[in-house]
């Protein structure tokens, strides 16, 4: 309690301001007052850094310019946000094929450089502007008090750590910053039913205010208090992330923990998208940070079931601008009693990640995969399958930068590292990897877990 009033008051804005001259604190501090203004304010701030956005992007950016040129759009004119669906909408190919020329020239050499997970099994590099990041950790602070949880409070995170040597950091220096940001950081990667108890005494020997998990362990884990009947340390509330939240599962959770669960919503290329307030009646989206439309096959507006289509009206450095994140979505039509000025998600249908289990009881969250594979070159698209309790197979779509000798003895090394021998991996180059009935892309399947 007292830790937390001292980090949110001096610590952390010592630190973000004056030590890193990062602005995060002030974005924090800008977004938290934009709680309080109303919608129609809101929605004005809205468009004004969209139309900012799209100048700056005409100005600065080679694909847009030749792409408005060629449709007759100029920015300049633009007089209202539903004018935006005469752009095309944006796909991870699109960036792919034009990447260099979609980076602003005032910023190229200077923004920070991602990948993602490829949670849709598809990997893809991305840049954003260091402002950007800034702008993301504040709009995440704020996404994540919507659960009343407060800036600096004792937070116990199941989460995924650093996979092989492409990714492994400076253990000492992340040690310091966990007990700076007052959390602890516990790898999910190695659960299993052997040791999922060991996951419970992590929660009753550190005593979080809060804990932030991926959903599926954090399901796993709650099951197996209430099937043992164990008691657990009270935490104020619980977020979930990286995976979607069904409402049994939640359920569970709540039940196991004593404690209220909030969902959130996002992605590498935007961070948090969305989250729940203390009502958990739909997702509040950070309108003040990105446009988020809900848009049909073609790009137009619609009421009903449609795909997320995201512009960040902060990314100055490589504005991603009308960007399809593979999810489909709806908005809610009613407000919400909380009072925020925020447009909601009645709900998301995001990715489906299948657990991968072994025999010994081991299993591996399906964001296991995509945390590994983002960092490896040359991978176009990939699945991965189980359909025996020994075996895993990974479909491959490569590029010609894949090497393959390198690729596959890194991913072996990588999942004996997590899980010992267990698993046999077979590695299989595709042409082509087919959606499901219902056109998404499975990125990990299970027949195992389905056949339970």
């Amino acid at each position: 309690m007292l830790y937390q009033k001292i980090f949110f008051n001096f610590l952390y804005p010592f630190y973000e301001g004056l030590l890193k001259k990062r602005k995060t604190f002030k974005f924090y501090k800008e977004y938290s007052n934009n709680q309080k203004i109303s919608q129609s304010v809101l929605k004005d701030k809205q468009f004004c850094a969209l139309k900012n956005l799209l100048i700056h992007a005409y100005e600065q950016v080679p694909f847009y310019q030749k792409q408005w040129d060629e449709i007759g759009f100029n920015p300049k004119t633009l007089l209202d946000v539903n004018q935006l669906e005469r752009l095309p909408l944006l796909t991870k190919d699109v960036v792919r094929d034009n990447y260099m020329d979609m980076r602003a020239k005032s910023y190229i050499g200077l923004n920070i450089t991602k990948t993602t997970g490829g949670s849709t099994g598809v990997p893809f590099k991305f840049e954003h502007d260091r402002e950007n990041y800034d702008r993301r950790q504040g709009v995440t602070w704020r996404g994540y008090g919507w659960s009343g949880s407060r800036f600096g409070d004792r937070t116990l995170y199941f989460w995924g750590t650093a996979i092989g040597s492409l990714q492994k950091k400076n253990p000492l220096k992340d040690r310091l910053y966990n007990w700076f940001y007052n959390r602890k950081i516990v790898n999910v990667f190695s659960m299993s039913n052997q040791n999922i108890n060991e996951y419970v005494d992590y929660v009753n020997s550190y005593k979080p205010v809060g804990i932030v998990s991926y959903t599926g362990p954090l399901f796993e884990i709650a099951k197996y208090i209430l099937d043992n009947k164990i008691k657990v340390h009270k935490v104020n509330w619980l977020i979930s992330a990286a995976e979607p939240l069904f409402e049994t599962q939640r359920i569970v959770i709540e039940q196991a923990f004593s404690a209220p669960l909030f969902n959130t919503y996002g992605c590498r290329e935007f961070t948090l998208i969305a989250a729940e307030c203390v009502h958990k009646n739909g997702l509040h989206i950070n309108d003040d940070h990105l446009l988020v439309e809900i848009t049909d096959d073609m790009g137009a507006g619609t009421s009903d079931i449609g795909n997320v289509v995201i512009t960040d009206l902060y990314n100055y450095g490589m504005p991603l601008i009308r960007y399809v994140n593979g999810d489909v979505a709806q908005l809610k039509k009613e407000k919400c009693a909380c009072g925020l000025p925020m447009s909601q998600l009645a709900f998301v249908d995001g990715r489906r990640l299948d657990k991968i289990i072994t025999r010994s009881g081991k299993m591996l969250p399906g964001e296991f995969f995509p945390h590994m594979l983002k960092d490896i070159s040359g991978i176009e698209k990939f699945q991965v399958v189980q359909n025996e309790i020994d075996k895993i197979t990974l479909k491959i779509i490569s590029s010609d930068r894949f090497d393959k000798d390198f690729s596959e003895a890194y991913i072996s090394t990588c999942l004996i590292d997590t899980i010992g021998i267990e698993l046999q991996i077979m590695f299989q180059y595709v042409d082509d990897i087919p959606l499901t009935q219902s056109g998404k892309h499975r990125v990990t399947i299970s027949t195992i877990i389905e056949a339970l």
